[in-house]
Formats: structure tokens, C-alpha cells, sequence
């Protein structure tokens, strides 16, 4: 005969054992001197204890969060990075103003590529999705877009041609009505208008009544020019001439990223007349020959230590005392 009770049990349980005790319920010990039966009706039984509960460590939810901010503003760094550059080259177009990144004129596109490749994935991989976007990022694109809204005005040439033809047109009229002089442009290396095309594009879109040309023979051979040719194009504008010489060498190396255009000037890119490419005595000539009869004004740029500018105004005018001038 098996037995049902539980009050003995050896050191080491069987299995068997060990099922019954936790299914059985723990009973109280009785108290001295009377034994409880299960049949007694003063007999209670006492709750067995709760069992134990795992401790566990809570962590602060404000302190998960930001961390969570923490990693998450420094998972999105790349991206604001990538769109601050972005409008950076759009806005400065550094390409322009730096020499050696004259030939990068799509660097806005391909800067703009690059941006949207870092922000789909660090986007996707820290949000999971393409709205959910911390306040640095906003930003950026906020930037970004105020730089979007500008490219149409950046890539209509023809827009930004009649804007700066009108303003010369006013400039002219308003100081001829004031003085009664007649206004100039002058073509100058660096700036707006500097390129043989340029200068024909100004020239058309002026009024030949308000607006002349100041012909600089060495800016526009530092355009890219030849101011014979452009004399002769133009020698119904040409209010007023410089006689500037040029330095092919040194453009060269200005050209191929060397120099900048006041690191040019400063190693002579505008020599004394007769040490450059200008030919003086062909272009006094066509002068001549078209009747010119207004002011020739001789440029020398003499920078601190490069020699003395008296000594170069006084070479220049021996040049054109040769010339018979």
C-alpha cells in the first residue's frame, strides 16, 4: 500500500517526491501539546507563501530616452553635415571663386546626390522611416530648401541677364540727367561681365544711347579676348579706352590653378607696356582709323614690393612716346 503522507521526505527526494510536494498545500505545525487533525473543525489551514519574485533593476525611463536622443542626434550628423555643405556650394558656388575648382561646375548636383544617399540611410536606419526627423535635420532642410527655391533664378541666364541689363540702363540714365556724362562699363577680370561673349551679350541688351564701353585691352585679353576684335565690333560704344598690357605666362599659371587673380597681379599679370601680349601700336591704329578722339588712360598696377610706380609711369610713357603718342 502506497502512502499519502507528506511529513517525512529523505535528504535526497526521488522524483515522485518531489511532484507531490508541490502539488500538496503546506499546513501550519499544530500548536504544543494538541495535534490538529485535517478533520478537526477548528482546523484552518494556512495560505501557502506568495513564491518568491525575481528581483529585477528598473532602469530610468528618462535616462533610456536620452540616451536614445543622444544616439540618435549623433546618428543624424551626417546627414545635417552633408546638407549644410550642400547649401553651402549652392549658395557661394565656390567653384567660382576658387580657381582650381573652375572645372566642378556641377558640384551643387553631385553634392546634392551624395546628401539625399546619407539621408535616406542613416534616416531609414535610425527612424525607420522618412518623417520622423529631429529638430537639426528641420533645419537643414529648411536651408536646403530656401537654396532649391534659388535654382531656378541661378540656372535662368536670360533672367539674370535683363535684371543686371536694366540696372545698367538706370545707373546711365540717372547720371545723365544729373551730370549730363555719359556712363561706361568696363569689363574687368573676376567680375560679372569679363568674356569676349559677355561683353557682346551686355552691348545688345543696353541702350546704345545710354550705355558706352570702357575698352581694356589688358582685362580683355584676360577674358579671353582680343581687344582688336572686340574694338571692332563694338568701336561705335567704346566711350573711353585703358591701355593695359598682359602677361600671357603668367595667366597660364593663374589658369591652371596656380594663383588666384590678386596673387596674378601681384606676379605681374599686368606688365608695362610693351612686356606683354598687347599689340599697342595695331590698336592705335583702328583707333584712328574709327576716328576715336576721347581719353586714353594708361593702367599700371604697381602692388607694395613690386618697384617703384613712378619709375614704371615714366617707362610706359617712353613706350608710347615710340609709338607716337
Amino acid at each position: 500500500m502506497k502512502s499519502d503522507a507528506f511529513d517525512y521526505e529523505g535528504i535526497l527526494p526521488g522524483r515522485g517526491g518531489r511532484d507531490r510536494e508541490s502539488a500538496a498545500k503546506i499546513e501550519a505545525w499544530p500548536k504544543a501539546g494538541k495535534l490538529k487533525h485535517f478533520d478537526d473543525p477548528e482546523y484552518v489551514p494556512v495560505p501557502a507563501p506568495a513564491p518568491p519574485v525575481a528581483q529585477t533593476t528598473q532602469r530610468d525611463s528618462s535616462l533610456m530616452t536620452s540616451a536614445g536622443n543622444w544616439i540618435r542626434r549623433r546618428g543624424h550628423t551626417l546627414s545635417f553635415v552633408a546638407l549644410f555643405i550642400f547649401s553651402i556650394v549652392l549658395y557661394l558656388r565656390p567653384y567660382e571663386l576658387i580657381p582650381a575648382l573652375s572645372s566642378f561646375t556641377s558640384m551643387a548636383y553631385y553634392t546634392g546626390v551624395v546628401t539625399l544617399a546619407i539621408y535616406f540611410a542613416t534616416q531609414l536606419s535610425l527612424e525607420g522611416n522618412l518623417t520622423d526627423r529631429p529638430r537639426e535635420i528641420n533645419l537643414a532642410l529648411l536651408i536646403g530648401l530656401a537654396a532649391l527655391l534659388s535654382m531656378p533664378m541661378a540656372e535662368d541666364p536670360g533672367g539674370a541677364w535683363k535684371t543686371f541689363a536694366s540696372g545698367c540702363d538706370t545707373i546711365a540714365r540717372a547720371v545723365r540727367e544729373a551730370t549730363g556724362l555719359r556712363t561706361v562699363f568696363h569689363p574687368h577680370g573676376a567680375c560679372f561681365v569679363e568674356t569676349p561673349w559677355e561683353v557682346d551679350e551686355l552691348m545688345q541688351r543696353t541702350d546704345p544711347a545710354l550705355v558706352g564701353l570702357c575698352l581694356d585691352t589688358g582685362h580683355l585679353m584676360l577674358g579671353g579676348g582680343d581687344p582688336l576684335e572686340i574694338y571692332e565690333r563694338h568701336a561705335g560704344r567704346v566711350w573711353h579706352v585703358h591701355f593695359k598690357d598682359f602677361e600671357p605666362r603668367v595667366f597660364q599659371r593663374a589658369r591652371g590653378g596656380s594663383w588666384n587673380y590678386f596673387e596674378a597681379m601681384r606676379h605681374g599679370i599686368f606688365c608695362e607696356l610693351g612686356r606683354g601680349a598687347v599689340d599697342f601700336a595695331a590698336m592705335l591704329r583702328e583707333l584712328r582709323e574709327h576716328g576715336y578722339d576721347d581719353w586714353i588712360v594708361v593702367e599700371q598696377d604697381v602692388l607694395p614690393g613690386m618697384g617703384s610706380p613712378a619709375e614704371s609711369a615714366r617707362r610706359n610713357r617712353d613706350f608710347l612716346r615710340g609709338l607716337g603718342v
